[in-house]
Parts: structure tokens; C-alpha cells; sequence
């Protein structure tokens, strides 16, 4: 059975393989680290993009979106249930520009082609290494889009964040769970500790640069205020991220550092941002 980051692979592969689609879309979150970085610590099923601009004529988007994938899966699988959305649907305290897409869609073994469509869905595929048949993209507006790289997947030349990119928008990430963001959801993202931890393995003097001038558009354009890196000497606040550390020690690869030294990893790379080392 063939293992669900071969399938993520294939999906980002032929979005990029698409002319339209790769002049709006960038790789970012846990499949950049893997793709792109070659970090691959922990198992990450996400499929995260930024999008370039607005995705305003949604609806003939999400069309060509559907039509890639389901080119790209049809020699071995039907694709069905496509559905994409709003993300969030509802909006509580976030302004105008706060929202992303989701869609989701399920594979179904041509094998099964003949099957009545409730039996496709009861018996939809799951590759190795995850527990649901969902598909599942998602893709962010309104983020900082200059510092990007290429690679070269199977032919496909691949748009993504670079890697002072990723790890600032990580950082970000995280400082938008404290409290003191006004629009916080104040939720574990204890993996951001992790990936940060590997992203920072090899750093000198032009990465930190890099992270330094990456810092002011990477938080504005979530409106977060860079005082908010003072988060990681908050130990309510830490021990709100603890919370969600056993869960992704069950993603991990290899041998795990208590959470402690991942979090003094952070403050140490925040303290060298801040010119304090």
C-alpha cells in the first residue's frame, strides 16, 4: 500500500504541473519541511499553500483544482465527494480578511467504479499512515509571499517558502495562541516547537539576517505585534503548548528532546533575532 506522503507528493506535484495554478499557489507548513527542506522528523499529513492574491473567482478556481487532481489520480482512482469551503465558516471576533479555503475530496479504487456512490464513501481508500479517506488542502490569503524557493519534484518545479520563511511564519503561528493577540485561539501548536527545532539545525550569520527582515511583513500581515515574541518566557502560556507535546510525539520519526529543549531552541533563536546574543 502505497504510504499517505506519496499521495501528498502526487497532489502537490500536479497543482504545481498546472500553469494557472502554480502562478498562485505557495507550498508552505509541514509538507514544505518534508519536500523542500528534506526535514522529516515527524509525519506531517498537512497540505498547506499560501495563496500569491485574493482567490476571488472561487468558484472557477476550486473547478481547475478539481480537474488537476482528477487527472492526476485517474489511472488508479476515481476521485469524488470534492468540496471546498470558506475557512472558517463562521466568524466570530476576526475582521474582513480573516479566512482561508478548504477542500476536501476521497479516492475510490476504479476497481469500485461500479459501486453505488454510499458504498464508494463506506469504503473510500485510506493509504498507510492515516486513519481517514479525506483529502484534505488548505489554503491561506492574506500572508507574506516574498521570500520563496524552488525545487524540482519529479520533474515539476515547485514553489514554496524559504526556509527563514518557514520558520518565521512558525514562529508567528505560535504567538498567535497567547492571549494577548486580539484574535487568538489560544490552541496547542507544539509542533511549531519541533519544527522550528529543525529548521534552526544549521543557521549563520545570512539565514538570521534573513529572519530579521522577514520578521516585520511576516507578522503584519496578521496584524500581530512583534512584543508578542515575549510569549516564550509566558509559562502559562508554555504550559498551555505542553498540553498538545504526547500527540506529537506520537508523529515522531525519531528519538524526541523533552519539550523543555525545544522551547529553550526558540528562546534562543528569538534572543539572536532580537540581537540579544
Amino acid at each position: 500500500m502505497v504510504h499517505i506522503q506519496g499521495f501528498i507528493e502526487q497532489i502537490v506535484v500536479s497543482l504545481f504541473e498546472d500553469k494557472e495554478l502554480s502562478k498562485l499557489l505557495v507550498l508552505k507548513g509541514g509538507t514544505a519541511l518534508h519536500l523542500l527542506e528534506g526535514i522529516d522528523s515527524r509525519l506531517s499529513t498537512d497540505i498547506d499553500f499560501s495563496s500569491r492574491k485574493l482567490i476571488e473567482e472561487h468558484g472557477k478556481f476550486f473547478q481547475r483544482v478539481e480537474k488537476v487532481l482528477k487527472r492526476s489520480f485517474q489511472k488508479d482512482y476515481e476521485l469524488f465527494d470534492f468540496q471546498y469551503q470558506k475557512k472558517p465558516k463562521t466568524k466570530r471576533k476576526q475582521p474582513d480578511w480573516w479566512f482561508g479555503w478548504l477542500c476536501e475530496f476521497k479516492l475510490s479504487p476504479l476497481a469500485h467504479k461500479s459501486y453505488p456512490l454510499e458504498r464508494k464513501r463506506r469504503e473510500a481508500f485510506i493509504p498507510e499512515g492515516v486513519t481517514s479517506s479525506i483529502f484534505s488542502i488548505e489554503i491561506s490569503e492574506h500572508e507574506y509571499c516574498g521570500d520563496l524557493q524552488k525545487k524540482i519534484r519529479k520533474g515539476v518545479s515547485i514553489n514554496g517558502y524559504s526556509r527563514a520563511l518557514l520558520m518565521v511564519e512558525k514562529i508567528r503561528a505560535l504567538c498567535q495562541q497567547h492571549a494577548d493577540y486580539p484574535y487568538a485561539k489560544t490552541r496547542s501548536r507544539t509542533r511549531d516547537f519541533v519544527d522550528i527545532y529543525h529548521l534552526t539545525q544549521r543557521i549563520d550569520d545570512d539565514f538570521l539576517a534573513e529572519c530579521r527582515e522577514l520578521l516585520a511583513p511576516v507578522f503584519q500581515a496578521k496584524e500581530v505585534s512583534i512584543t508578542l515574541l515575549d510569549a516564550f518566557w509566558d509559562e502559562n502560556f508554555l504550559e498551555l503548548q505542553k498540553r498538545g507535546y504526547q500527540q506529537v510525539l506520537d508523529t515522531l520519526k525519531e528519538k524526541a528532546h523533552p519539550f523543555e529543549t525545544y522551547v529553550e531552541n526558540l528562546r534562543y533563536i528569538v534572543a539572536l533575532l532580537r540581537g540579544n546574543k
